[in-house]
């Protein structure tokens, strides 16, 4: 179930970003634009947590 899941998202660089977004449907949905500089996991746990 869980890798089902995550085939859903899917993330792409543009330099200097990392944009992740996630497909339903024909549909997208951006979840993320970051700089790919920064400490991706502690931003997603900051993210994660405020929802």
């Amino acid at each position: 179930m869980l890798a089902i899941a995550l085939r859903e998202y899917r993330e792409i660089f543009f330099k200097p970003y990392r944009i992740i977004y996630r497909v339903m449907a024909e549909s997208v949905y951006v979840l993320v634009i970051a700089d790919s500089r920064r400490d991706m996991q502690t931003l997603l746990q900051r993210r994660m947590l405020q929802a």
